[in-house]
């Protein structure tokens, strides 16, 4: 039996380092996001038009973009303040492949578009897909770090 004096004593937590870089990667991508919803997406006519126009009844995605940025924003301060949060990093990930996905969706729309009804391409929908792939890039940057 060891002596009274003798204690177990749990390992030292490690410290996590912070991963800025990935949060401000996350922050930067959201803010093309929200930006990219308000810019002309396309241009038909010498009207333009961005994601929170409606046309004929139909409303744009630009709402889901602004709501999706948010997120990852909120994600991207979390992950500063917090540093690395495993769970918090997926998610992100997972957002920003979302947005990612519905922006060259769009994109493509206006495409088919263009190639009908002489669309012109806009700079919003290219500033949303940079955005969603700043952000995703940024939640690996996270992931990767954290693996270290």
């Amino acid at each position: 039996m060891p002596p009274s004096s003798w204690q177990a004593t749990p390992p030292a937590p490690t410290q996590r380092r912070a991963v800025p870089l990935a949060a401000w990667l996350m922050i930067a991508g959201a803010t093309l996001l929200i930006v990219g919803s308000f810019l002309p997406w396309f241009t038909i006519a010498d009207e333009s038009f961005s994601g929170m126009n409606e046309i004929g009844g139909e409303a744009r995605d630009g709402p889901v973009f602004v709501g999706l940025g948010v997120i990852i924003g909120i994600f991207g301060i979390i992950t500063l303040v917090w540093k690395r949060i495993l769970g918090v990093v997926i998610a992100a990930l997972v957002v920003a492949a979302f947005a990612l996905i519905a922006g060259i969706i769009d994109f493509a729309d206006v495409q088919d578009l263009k190639d009908f009804f002489g669309v012109d391409a806009g700079i919003g929908l290219p500033m949303i897909i940079a955005g969603a792939a700043l952000a995703a890039v940024g939640s690996i940057v996270g992931l990767v770090k954290r693996s270290r």
